[in-house]
């Protein structure tokens, strides 16, 4: 099974038994809809990687300023406080 941008622009390249390897198992998911999250998180659980969630780009801003090791970022385009891809850049 591919993982899938929920916003239909692309398949993500990783298979979630990939992701599972990942040693660190931790994930950020930006998005501002609850449903995303929860649904995100949930295949996340079953092949045991933590997520953490972060509703707005300045949520997202104090996560990573909190904690650098995650492996993976779920980054929703349109959220109340700009665009995901633009904000791409600064995350790197």
């Amino acid at each position: 099974m591919l993982v899938k941008s929920y916003s239909l622009s692309e398949n993500v390249p990783y298979s979630v038994e990939s992701l599972a390897s990942m040693s660190k198992r931790k994930a950020l998911i930006v998005d501002d809809e609850e449903d995303i999250c929860f649904l995100l998180s949930t295949i996340l659980r079953q092949k045991d990687i933590q997520s953490e969630f972060a509703g707005s780009l300045a949520e997202a801003a104090k996560s990573l300023e909190r904690n650098t090791d995650y492996s993976l970022i779920f980054l929703d385009n349109h959220l109340p406080d700009g665009f995901g891809i633009a904000y791409i850049d600064q995350i790197k």
